[in-house]
């Protein structure tokens, strides 16, 4: 049985912050002198970021606060929030930033929110029982009787592994409909000191969320959303009907001797981050030979591929793909602009991309691809 994808829809916190007020917030917090605000302001430039939206934020923005939580360092013990504040904060924003993904991407599908069977999730910022999922039941009026799974603390790839799950579902009754949920808030875990990886996350992340409406092939479900489409659009400019997009097969690669290259770690003020240079020299030595052999299998090749969502997940990452994928400066331009406009937003992201593939119509097959801890290797493909 296939499984297609019906709907998309994205969204982000209402107010932005510019990576020029980034690096200033950041050098209150982080640097202790002249030259190292001198080398933290070269980072944020590099990073290629030119805004990052962040639930902290309100009209009222002053650079160095971020809605009073971020406070001044009072000593050089201070690290800032302690997780129990970062996880009540958490717990207030995260359902409100997927209601708004969710409802797009079921507007954009056409599909009657009460016949949707599963509900999978994924988050990798922040813990509570009962969890955003729960909240979404309610605010969407799903039934009571909803399968959920969530998907936690993953990192940046676990958007994949939603969309696996949601088609496993998908694939064993043309009865199932998927509604899959990304949610993040990166900026949470904004960490203060002179850290080496702490100030490359901190340059970073931001907040987002993403959601998909997945079901069978054989499924009427969605003949709704090729009927009478644009007068469910009106107002949901963050959607996309895509019921000819399919999903087609998948892989994941670990790799635990390199479990060094990328952590996300719980300590006593929020999660810690870590990201080594060395990632992309693995990328590039490794990832060719990986997605070569992979589509081989399904007797396809490099060439075959129409079109790259490759996860953002800084510029020496996308530099590395494009370097071992042998791809134009073009094929990445998409991932480009996300890190531009959104920055890393973690588990998201990468359907950030998608939708701006497909709304330019971009060639298919289209190869999804991210990287997380594990270290680990992602890909999905669509067509």
């Amino acid at each position: 049985m296939g499984v297609r994808i019906l709907g998309l829809g994205t969204a982000l916190p209402k107010y932005s912050i510019s990576q020029r007020d980034a690096f200033l917030h950041a050098s209150e917090l982080c640097c202790h002198n002249g030259a190292q605000k001198r080398a933290l302001d070269k980072l944020y430039r590099r990073t290629e970021i030119g805004s990052r939206a962040s639930v902290l934020l309100d009209e009222e923005f002053r650079a160095g606060v971020y809605d009073g939580f971020f406070s001044e360092r009072m000593n050089s013990d201070d690290c800032g929030p302690s997780t129990l504040e970062r996880m009540n904060r958490y717990k207030q924003e995260a359902p409100l930033l997927a209601f708004d993904s969710a409802q797009r991407a079921i507007q954009s599908s056409g599909v009657d929110p009460s016949i949707i069977s599963h509900l999978v999730s994924a988050s990798c910022t922040g813990f509570c029982a009962p969890g955003f999922d729960i909240d979404l039941i309610e605010s969407l009026n799903l039934r009571r009787i909803v399968a959920r799974t969530h998907i936690g603390f993953m990192g940046c790839h676990s958007g994949l592994n939603a969309i696996r799950t949601a088609a496993a579902f998908c694939s064993e009754s043309p009865e199932n409909v998927v509604l899959v949920n990304t949610t993040e808030l990166c900026s949470l875990h904004f960490q203060y000191g002179w850290q080496s990886d702490n100030l490359v996350a901190n340059s970073l992340f931001g907040d987002g969320s993403a959601s998909l409406v997945m079901t069978n092939d054989r499924s009427t479900a969605g003949l709704s959303s090729l009927i009478g489409f644009e007068q469910h659009m009106s107002g949901f400019e963050d959607c996309m009907v895509v019921p000819g997009l399919r999903y087609l097969a998948n892989r994941s690669w670990v790799f635990p001797e390199d479990k060094e290259l990328m952590s996300w770690t719980i300590t006593n003020s929020g999660f810690v981050m870590t990201l080594k240079p060395e990632l992309s020299e693995f990328i590039r030595e490794n990832l060719r030979a990986l997605l070569s052999s992979w589509l081989s299998e399904l007797r396809l090749d490099l060439s075959c591929i129409g079109s790259w969502c490759v996860h953002p997940g800084g510029p020496r990452i996308l530099d590395a793909v494009e370097n071992a994928c042998d791809l134009p400066d073009s094929a990445l331009e998409p991932s480009r602009q996300v890190l531009a406009e959104c920055g890393n937003m973690s588990s998201p992201t990468i359907f950030f991309v998608l939708q701006r593939l497909l709304n330019i119509k971009a060639r298919t097959p289209v190869l999804l691809l991210a990287f997380g801890p594990g270290l680990t290797v992602e890909a999905a493909l669509l067509g």
